[in-house]
């Protein structure tokens, strides 16, 4: 009830200036003043961003998952798919090694939303330097249940340990993006939502700066036998 309220008192002062500014900028001719206008402008997108992704957190906290039965490799193909002029335009290969018959219990636009925010995490991790972002998925038991463990590992500029077991909290920033307004700091904590929404576990692993990184998400099959590798 308490984040309602405050992003019903947010988002309405932000309406007006959301399509104020644009059009102040626009008159403006003095540079010195267009640059203020325009960092203006990038304040109040972010305060915006802030807003929505603190909604989604409060309805993902309150709102079940219909998990229906969805194929893996399809998930991730289209979205890579869509990534293609990106990855050729970062120098960055893509190796998706998912099987195209393991299939998981998920609600297809939330497990879409997870993949989407740790593809671009790693694109700007790569972005100066190219690299390879792999695709690896295995199945396991957890709690005499079946699960399908799919790593998404990126050779960019790594993660310290801090960064590796703080990189999922709310707010949360690594150095680089600390003071960009581009990041809300909450990309990842939404995605932690989802993923424990499955009953599932989210996770990042790296050997520190300069050695890429490795996303881990656990979510639930829809296979009963496991007796191979996927």
């Amino acid at each position: 009830m308490f984040i309602d309220h405050l992003n019903h008192d947010l988002a309405t002062p932000l309406t007006p200036l959301m399509t104020l500014l644009p059009l102040i900028y626009e008159e403006v001719k003095d540079p010195k003043l267009k640059v203020m206008v325009e960092t203006c402008i990038r304040s109040v997108e972010y305060i915006k961003r802030v807003v929505d992704n603190t909604r989604e957190l409060a309805e993902l906290s309150s709102t079940n998952l219909l998990l229906k039965k969805e194929n893996l490799y399809d998930i991730v193909d289209n979205l890579l798919k869509k990534y293609e002029i990106v990855f050729k335009s970062c120098n960055i290969k893509v190796e998706n090694n998912i099987y195209k018959d393991v299939f998981v219990k998920t609600e297809k636009n939330r497990l879409i939303q997870v993949f989407d925010h740790i593809i671009s995490n790693a694109v700007n991790s790569m972005i100066k330097q190219g690299g390879v972002l792999t695709f690896n998925s295995k199945p396991i038991i957890k709690n005499s249940e079946p699960f399908i463990q799919i790593s998404v590992k990126d050779t960019g500029v790594g993660l310290t340990k801090e960064q590796v077991n703080r990189i999922f909290d709310e707010f949360y920033k690594t150095d680089e993006s600390r003071h960009k307004l581009d990041s809300t700091g909450l990309g990842l904590t939404i995605c932690k939502n989802i993923v424990e929404k499955h009953n599932g576990k989210i996770w990042a692993d790296s050997y520190g700066k300069g050695t890429g990184a490795t996303i881990y998400l656990m979510i639930p099959s829809s296979e009963i036998a496991l007796d191979r590798s996927f």
